[in-house]
């Protein structure tokens, strides 16, 4: 091949790609992104990849287009760069697996200050979208609220001058009623309250305006923080502090069980009014009914806040949090302390601390000696003493906890799913080693000489055509490596398989042998999965095989969840003389779930949430004769291909170009030196890993493991997942590889 056949393939291929065909516009991108890497060639293969992913209604067709844009954006980011917001209109697709690739596409680098404007309106338009009342009886929609307020956190985390517009309208979802949005929101606010020093005034207000609407107890906690640590201003924490009692009022706290006591009770005549009406009864007879209904509103039907219903359980811990913000907030300016300043306030909020005092005391799982119960304590002795005590646990309560929080934001900003990962990489210049050779085509030897250099557009171009590639050799033994024998070589008909497992379907090639020195015909194979998973597209035709001959027959199977199949079948073959059918049971192919496993990176927070919702446990004991730690976590790592959680190493930034490959050794170490460090040191671990399959299914692990003083291992490893085939294949896998050994 030389350079100007080369040009006219390209030519034919651009001519090729205005066809309205679908299936030649997607095989002609990917021939442009194969030939050459010149950006008018590449921009054409990304406008044909996008056009087909606005235009096809098929999910799975979907995900194999972004996935080669996602292969695309690692070389040539700044094209994908301008395609950016055609990209995102994608959203539009009611599966949340094609959103969720979609912003693991366009977020990270390809996110620049000339589209963060347009990007961030966007997702602003999204966020309004999901509380449409069309949008809130479909499925997936919180999980996708979720994704997006994740993704509008990592944008305003690199481009803060876009805080101001989106911040008020993500405070109206603190009283949502789904925990992880709420919790996703308290998230952002906390990162604007410590980074942005002129919105926090504005937000603290509005957070105060808040609390008595938001009804998750962790993130009421989470914002009494925040107006603790953050409120300087002496009208605004006068206005907080208000606020805050007025949200627990009345006072004193009394937890009141006599409303249980009269709901126990038979309605009385007096406050219902009884209906009798007839009805059919199951039977078909008539029978009388009588209904009760209430006269007049009931004492619970009185409204409160939630902070005070959270309050009367009471939920201890709450207690704590509320009365260490008052106290921090009354004590927080030195010179003029609320007692002097007003000391009608500071007697309210005292008389607040109090109560919690007492209810933290008087309840069942309290007492004098809880935790909540000493820090109230704390908190009476600090507003009502001037000894050096006091003095010093308020400096401490007054100092400190901002700069804990910026070490835990940096923490967090190192594992967050579209920004360290990516940017990082991207932004990393590529350190070659001094010794390293520079190949200049211009200079290479002949084709006569002893060192014959490999031509890059040759080899591409021989790859496209559909020749052997550079590589042929290792595949070649990739392919020996997975072939499985079927039958016996004794048998009259010799059976050979080989898997092989694309994207949505699996291809197998069945190679058939006649042993015998006569004709067979009609020779048929039967195959089969038990499964409604697998599906067979294609069977195998039926054959004539010659004396010793041998042909091979294909077949197709879709796979629609991840999940270890098994085919099993039988071979029918007719000989010329006789007149029944012979049969060859087929030994079983077994289809390793790794084959969907996709090495997938994810952060902290993401897993927690993910960990609470998922309802698919599978709990494996470990019961093993290795005595290292680190040996035993990369002997799971290896697999079960799951990586560590909130991490950003280079072997994780590496592996989201090439996640499709299985987990090495090196990377298992890699990721294990910079999550856990010296674990030999350490009599027990615990180590949570994530992996995601190629239907965007979750696989999380949590790995505990104590190391006894006879030195065995011991704990289990608990495998969850939205569907019960992915940790259920990933446990047996487990198991199968050794757990026991």
């Amino acid at each position: 091949a030389s350079h100007p056949q080369k040009n006219k393939l390209l030519r034919i291929i651009f001519d090729l790609s205005a066809e309205s065909s679908n299936a030649v516009g997607y095989e002609c991108a990917a021939s442009l992104v194969t030939l050459s890497s010149n950006p008018v060639a590449v921009d054409a293969a990304v406008k044909a990849y996008v056009q087909l992913l606005n235009q096809q209604a098929d999910n799975n067709v979907k995900l194999i287009v972004l996935d080669r844009l996602f292969e695309i954006r690692a070389a040539h980011k700044a094209i994908l760069e301008q395609h950016v917001m055609d990209i995102m209109r994608a959203l539009s697709s009611p599966s949340i697996a094609v959103r969720r690739k979609v912003l693991d596409i366009c977020l990270g680098p390809l996110v620049t200050e000339k589209n963060s404007v347009d990007v961030v309106s966007l997702l602003k338009k999204e966020i309004v979208k999901t509380m449409e009342s069309q949008a809130k009886a479909s499925d997936g929609n919180t999980e996708y609220r979720r994704l997006v307020i994740r993704a509008l956190h990592a944008c305003i985390a690199r481009f803060p001058q876009h805080a101001e517009s989106v911040i008020f309208i993500l405070v109206d979802f603190l009283s949502d009623e789904d925990k992880g949005t709420a919790t996703d929101v308290l998230m952002f606010i906390r990162e604007l309250v410590a980074h942005q020093t002129k919105l926090r005034g504005p937000i603290l207000g509005r957070l105060a305006e808040s609390l008595p609407e938001v009804s998750n107890a962790r993130v009421l906690g989470g914002c009494l923080w925040l107006v603790g640590e953050y409120c300087d201003d002496n009208d605004q924490r006068s206005d907080v502090l208000n606020s805050i009692l007025e949200a627990v009022s009345p006072l004193p706290l009394i937890e009141d069980t006599s409303a249980e006591a009269d709901q126990q009770k038979k309605p009385d005549e007096k406050s219902t009014q009884a209906t009798t009406r007839t009805v059919i009864g199951a039977d078909g007879s008539y029978v009388t009914e009588t209904v009760y209904s209430s006269l007049k509103p009931a004492a619970d039907d009185k409204k409160q806040s939630a902070l005070r219903k959270h309050l009367l359980k009471p939920d201890l811990l709450l207690a704590s949090m509320v009365g260490t913000t008052v106290t921090k907030m009354s004590l927080r300016d030195i010179d003029a302390p609320l007692s002097k300043k007003d000391p009608s306030l500071h007697n309210r909020v005292l008389f607040l601390v109090v109560n919690l005092l007492k209810l933290a005391r008087d309840h069942g799982e309290g007492g004098k000696t809880s935790d909540s119960a000493l820090r109230l304590t704390q908190c009476v002795r600090a507003m009502v003493s001037h000894s050096a005590a006091s003095k010093m646990l308020v400096d401490q309560w007054r100092q400190g906890g901002r700069e804990a929080l910026i070490k835990v934001l940096q923490i967090e900003a190192q594992t967050s799913s579209w920004y360290s990962a990516d940017v990082d990489a991207a932004n990393q210049d590529e350190i070659i080693a001094p010794d390293r050779a520079i190949r200049f085509r211009q200079l290479r030897e002949g084709r006569t000489g002893a060192t014959t250099m490999f031509d890059e557009d040759e080899g591409d171009l021989k790859e496209a055509a559909g020749g052997q590639s550079s590589n042929f050799g290792k595949d070649f033994a990739e392919r020996l490596a997975k072939a499985v024998q079927m039958t016996g070589t004794a048998d009259p008909v010799y059976v050979e398989a080989f898997l092989k497992v694309h994207t949505f379907d699996v291809h197998l090639e069945l190679l058939l042998v006649n042993r015998t020195a006569e004709t067979l015909q009609n020779v048929l194979v039967e195959l089969n999965s038990g499964s409604t998973d697998l599906e067979f597209v294609d069977r195998p035709a039926p054959v004539t095989l010659a004396p010793l001959s041998s042909q091979t027959v294909t077949a197709s199977i879709k796979v629609s969840s991840t999940e270890t199949g098994v085919i099993f079948g039988y071979v029918t073959y007719e000989r010329n003389a006789a007149t029944d059918k012979d049969s060859i049971i087929l030994n079983e192919i077994h289809i390793d779930v790794l084959d969907y496993i996709e090495k997938a990176w994810i952060g902290e927070l993401s897993f927690r949430t993910m960990w609470a919702e998922f309802e698919w446990e599978n709990k494996i004991n470990i019961n093993t004769t290795m005595t290292d730690v680190r040996q035993y976590l990369v002997h799971v790592m290896l697999n079960t291909n799951l990586c560590v959680v909130g991490r950003s190493t280079p072997s994780q930034a590496n592996l989201i170009k090439d996640k499709k490959s299985r987990m090495t050794r090196e990377e298992a170490e890699a990721q294990l030196d910079e999550a856990i460090g010296q674990i030999q040191e350490s009599s027990f671990v615990a180590l949570n890993l994530y992996s995601k399959s190629i239907f965007a299914e979750d696989a999380l692990a949590n790995v505990s493991i104590e190391k006894t003083a006879e030195g065995k291992l011991q704990g289990s490893v608990r495998i969850r997942s939205r569907t019960q085939g992915i940790a259920l294949s990933l446990g047996d896998r487990l198991v199968q590889k050794g757990m026991k050994k």
